[in-house]
C-alpha cells in the first residue's frame, strides 16, 4: 500500500490531486492537510511514502514546512515534491533543493507528469529505505560481533566479501585497507591493486569530495553522495556512495558502501529520450494534419486542369501541335498529382498502390531535378541501365528513396565538395550467394547504388542510422526520419538496403528491389480519348466547388450524359427526395459543408436503395477507400480524376445496376 500526504491550504487542490493519484495508483491511500503544522504532525504520525507540498501557504509556507520535515529524524527521509502555481526562478529552486526538496511541479498539474514524479520519488525512497535497512543491519551485526570477536570477524568478512554492493574500508589518511569482490569486479582491478591505492590516485577528481567527506564524517560520523568513478579501462561507473565511520581492528576507519546506479541513470536517459520522441511525434502529427488539408485543396485545383486539358484533347484530335502541347500540360499535371501524393505519404495518410513501374526513368528524373540545386563543387556521375525491366512498387515511394539518399549524400559533401555517383543495374542473386544476402530470395533484382565521397559515418553510429528520430544533423536540419522511412519502404518491397562507410572516405548505399517479370496491362488513363465510353443516362452531380461543378458537368455532357448539378449537398438531397426516380446515378464530393459525401450517400440510400453512388475526394481524413467499400458506396475516386478513368467507372457502375 502506497501512502501519499498532500499539504495544501486549498481544499479543491487536495481533492483534485487525490483523484489524480488514485486514478494512477491502484493501492494508493492519500492523506491530506490544510496547513503546514497539520501536515508536519500527520507526516510524523503516518510516515507517508511521499509528500506533495504547496509552496505558498498562509502562516507557515512550504519552505518552513520542508525544513522542519527534513530536520526531524522520523520524517527526514520522506521525499518532498514542491507544488506551485507560480513559475519559480533559479534562486527559488536552489533554495528549495538546499533545504531538502526533491522535485518541483507546476500547477495546473499534468496527471502523467505527476504520476511520473511520484513514481520516481517512491523508487528513491525504496532505495534509501533499503540502504538504511542494510546500514542498520550492518550496525547490528557489528554490535553483536563485539560479544564474540572471532565469530564476529568471520561473519563480517563473509558479509563484506559477498555483498552485492561495492564495499571499501578506508583509513582516516585516505588509504584503502580492504575491498570486497564486487568492487574488484566492477572497477576492473585486483584486490591487491586497489589496496595499494587511494581513492584519489584512482580518480584525482575525488580529492575535493574526499576532503569534504572526511570533514562530514568527523562531525556526523556518516555521509551520503553520488559520484562517477573510472574503471581500469577508463569507463565511468556512476556510484551511489554511503560512508560511515566505524571501529575496525582497533582503529577508526571509513566503511564506504557504493551501489552501481548505471541502470537507474540509463532509465532516466531513456525517459528523456522517449519524451523527446513524443514531442517530435506530436510535431509530425501536426504537420501531417496540415499536409492533408493542403493535399485536399491541391487536388481540387488540379481537377479542372486535368478535365479541361482532356476535353481540349478530345476537341482537337487532328491538330498534332495542339495535342503535343496538351500532352505536356497533362504530364505536368500528373507530376503535380504525384507531388500531392507525396505530401499525403509524408503525413502517413495515404495508402500506397504497388504497380509495375520502370525504375530507370525515375532515377534519371530525380538526378535531373537534383543537378540544378547542387553546388559546382559536387559533380554527378551516373551509370543508369535503361533496359533493366520493371519493379512492383509505388512510383512516389521510389522517388522518395532516391531523393532522400542523394540529398543525404549532398549534405555529406557540401562543405568539401566531391562526387555523387549513382548506378542502376540488374543483378541475379543465386542460391549460392545466400550467405551474402540472407534477407533476399534467389532471383532477379534491380540494384540501385548511391555513393558519395563525403566525410563518412562513424562505425559507432552506423548501426543506428535506420532508427526513427536518429540524426547527426544540427537541430532544424533533419527529423531523423529519412533513412527510417527508406528502410521501411525497401523492406515492404521485399528488398534489402546495405550501407558501407568509413570516416573521410565516403558512404555507399546499395538497395536491392525484386524485378517484376509480368507485362503491364494498359491503364485506363492511357486509353485514347476517342475510346472514352459515354452514355445518355441522367446523373445528379454534387460538389461545393463551383469550378469543379462547371468542369465536371462539361466533361459528362461531352460523354453524352444528362447532368443536374448542385453546389449544396442539402439542396441536392432535397431535389433527390422530390424526384427519386429522375436519376440513374449520383456523383458526390466527400468533403462538403452541411452534409459530407458519406452522410449524403446514406440518406440517398434510405430514399432509394438501388441508387448507385460514386464518391470523389481530394483527400478525406474521415473516410478511406476501405471504409467506403464497407458502407456500400459503389465507387471511390481520388481527385484529380482522369477523364478516361471516370468514363470507364461510370459506365461500369451504371451497367452493373441495370
Amino acid at each position: 500500500m502506497t501512502k501519499i500526504l498532500i499539504i495544501d491550504d486549498k481544499k479543491d487542490n487536495r481533492i483534485s490531486i487525490s483523484e489524480m493519484l488514485r486514478a494512477v495508483f491502484d493501492d494508493c491511500v492519500t492523506l491530506t492537510a490544510g496547513s503546514g503544522p497539520e501536515g508536519i504532525e500527520k507526516a510524523k504520525m503516518e510516515l507517508p511514502d511521499t509528500i506533495l507540498l504547496d509552496l505558498l501557504m498562509p502562516g507557515m509556507d512550504g519552505f518552513d514546512v520542508c525544513r522542519q520535515l527534513k530536520f526531524h529524524p522520523t520524517t527526514c527521509h520522506i521525499p518532498v515534491i514542491f507544488i506551485t502555481g507560480v513559475k519559480t526562478d533559479t534562486e527559488t529552486r536552489i533554495k528549495g533543493l538546499d533545504i531538502g526538496a526533491d522535485a518541483f511541479l507546476y500547477k495546473p498539474l499534468d496527471r502523467a507528469e505527476l504520476a511520473a514524479q511520484v513514481k520516481v520519488m517512491l523508487r528513491i525512497k525504496e532505495a534509501e529505505d533499503e540502504l538504511r535497512f542494510q546500514r542498520d543491519q550492518l550496525k547490528k551485526n557489528m554490535h553483536d560481533t563485539r560479544k564474540e570477536l572471532l565469530e564476529a570477524e568471520k561473519l563480517y568478512k563473509t558479509l563484506f566479501m559477498s555483498a552485492a554492493d561495492l564495499m571499501f574500508l578506508i583509513n582516516l589518511d585516505g588509504e584503502i585497507i580492504e575491498v570486497n569482490s564486487e568492487a574488484c569486479y566492477i572497477m576492473g582491478y585486483s584486490q591487491k591493486e586497489l589496496i595499494s591505492n587511494t581513492p584519489i590516485s584512482i580518480n584525482p577528481a575525488f580529492e575535493k569530495k574526499l576532503n569534504a567527506m572526511m570533514d562530514i564524517i568527523r562531525n556526523k560520523k556518516s555521509a551520503f553522495f553520488d559520484m562517477s568513478f573510472p574503471t581500469k579501462t577508463g569507463q565511468q561507473v556512476p556510484l551511489e556512495i554511503s560512508c560511515q565511520r566505524i571501529e575496525y581492528d582497533g582503529q577508526h576507519v571509513i566503511l564506504a558502501i557504493a551501489r552501481d546506479i548505471s541502470e537507474r541513470k540509463q532509465a532516466s536517459l531513456e525517459k528523456q529520450k522517449l519524451e523527446s520522441q513524443l514531442r517530435q511525434a506530436q510535431k509530425m502529427e501536426a504537420i501531417g494534419t496540415l499536409a492533408g488539408g493542403i493535399a485536399h485543396d491541391f487536388n481540387n485545383i488540379l481537377f479542372p486542369i486535368f478535365g479541361y486539358t482532356q476535353i481540349l484533347m478530345k476537341k482537337c484530335p487532328d491538330r498534332q501541335e495542339f495535342q503535343d502541347y496538351l500532352q505536356n500540360i497533362l504530364k505536368a499535371a500528373r507530376r503535380a498529382k504525384d507531388l500531392s501524393q507525396q505530401i499525403l505519404t509524408f503525413s502517413r495518410q495515404s495508402k500506397h498502390e504497388h504497380k509495375p513501374v520502370m525504375l530507370s526513368p525515375i532515377v534519371k528524373e530525380c538526378l535531373k531535378l537534383l543537378r540544378a540545386s547542387l553546388p559546382s563543387t559536387i559533380s554527378v556521375k551516373q551509370d543508369i541501365d535503361s533496359d533493366i525491366g520493371l519493379v512492383l512498387a509505388d512510383p512516389t515511394e521510389l522517388h522518395q528513396i532516391i531523393m532522400n539518399l542523394c540529398t543525404n549524400a549532398y549534405h555529406a559533401m557540401r562543405d568539401s565538395g566531391g562526387i555523387l555517383d549513382v548506378r542502376l543495374k540488374r543483378v541475379k542473386i543465386e542460391a549460392l550467394e545466400k550467405s551474402e544476402h540472407p534477407e533476399l530470395a534467389p532471383g532477379q533484382y534491380l540494384n540501385l547504388m548511391v555513393r558519395d565521397t563525403g566525410k563518412g559515418i562513424d562505425s559507432e553510429i552506423l548501426s543506428q542510422i535506420f532508427e526513427p528520430y536518429f540524426t547527426t544533423k544540427p537541430q532544424g536540419e533533419g527529423t531523423g526520419l529519412g533513412l527510417y522511412i527508406i528502410y521501411g519502404i525497401v523492406k515492404n518491397l521485399s528488398g534489402k538496403i546495405d550501407v558501407q562507410s568509413q570516416i573521410n572516405e565516403g558512404t555507399v548505399f546499395n538497395i536491392y528491389i525484386p524485378a517484376f517479370l509480368k507485362p503491364k496491362s494498359q491503364d485506363s488513363q492511357d486509353m485514347p480519348m476517342s475510346q472514352v465510353p459515354g452514355g445518355t443516362e441522367r446523373i445528379l452531380l454534387v460538389d461545393d466547388e463551383a469550378p469543379i461543378i462547371e468542369m465536371m458537368t462539361f466533361m459528362l455532357e461531352q460523354m453524352g450524359y444528362l447532368v443536374t448539378a448542385r453546389t449544396s449537398s442539402r439542396e441536392a438531397l432535397d431535389l433527390f427526395r422530390t424526384h427519386p426516380d429522375h436519376f440513374d446515378l449520383v456523383i458526390t464530393d466527400q468533403t462538403m459543408p452541411e452534409l459530407t459525401g458519406d452522410i449524403l450517400f446514406q440518406k440517398i440510400k434510405a430514399i432509394r436503395k438501388d441508387m448507385p453512388v460514386i464518391l470523389c475526394t481530394g483527400y478525406s481524413e474521415k473516410l478511406s477507400h476501405e471504409q467506403a467499400q464497407q458502407l456500400g458506396i459503389d465507387a471511390y475516386l481520388c481527385k484529380p480524376v482522369v477523364l478516361c478513368e471516370m468514363g470507364a467507372v461510370i459506365r461500369r457502375i451504371i451497367d452493373a445496376n441495370k
